[in-house]
């Protein structure tokens, strides 16, 4: 999080600095991106900024989870609690059909998550809690979707999470390599990374207790 008295500063400040770093680190990369540039078109002052963050890696991260909180709210996560083995899958089909959707109205804001591949595998104090949005997400999905029987139980919930964080890390590898991304990339992007988490966890047949 940025340093507490963040949250003090004014709502229009602080949608233009995150609007700046957002265009700055979609257009740059992160390791490109400029403060200094950031700073002018936000119209804020260096020292003013480091009142708020402690340094350009917060900045990143707190454009990141503002991204990742809009996008919570044009896709609510189903309420895992009232689903049944026949309402599991289509429940979290239907979330990542919507958070798919709500990345196709910004396709640009993608390109704000490529930094995180270089970061992902070891992130930085900083980072830590994004990542673990992400496994902490796998974690309640895996134990309702045993709950169940909608996922296998022959493999440890842990090694379940790190070979679906391995197969989404190919995934998106491939896809942003790609010279440009549209909105038709964005959803077969999106179908494939669900149908391959599905292939992984959901329970076969010859599958052995």
């Amino acid at each position: 999080m940025p340093l507490p008295r963040y949250e003090r500063l004014d709502v229009e400040k602080k949608r233009k600095l995150l609007e700046a770093a957002m265009k700055e680190f979609i257009a740059k990369g992160y390791e490109g991106a400029s403060l200094n540039d950031i700073l002018s078109a936000a119209e804020l002052g260096k020292s003013s900024y480091y009142y708020y963050f402690a340094d350009k890696e917060d900045l990143y991260a707190t454009v990141v989870e503002d991204m990742f909180a809009r996008l919570d709210s044009a896709a609510p996560q189903p309420k895992l609690d009232t689903l049944t083995a026949t309402t599991f899958w289509p429940a979290l089909e239907a979330y990542a059909v919507a958070a798919t959707d709500s990345l196709v109205r910004a396709p640009e804001q993608v390109m704000l998550l490529v930094p995180l591949h270089g970061m992902w595998r070891e992130p930085s104090p900083r980072l830590a809690p994004l990542a673990e949005r992400t496994r902490s997400q796998y974690r309640i999905g895996i134990e309702v979707g045993r709950r169940l029987g909608c996922i296998r139980t022959d493999i440890d919930a842990d090694v379940l999470i790190a070979l679906a964080e391995a197969a989404d890390w190919v995934i998106d590898q491939r896809f942003l390599r790609q010279w440009e991304i549209t909105p038709a990339k964005i959803k077969a992007h999106a179908t494939l990374a669900f149908d391959t988490f599905r292939r992984l966890v959901e329970p076969t047949p010859h599958a052995r207790p």
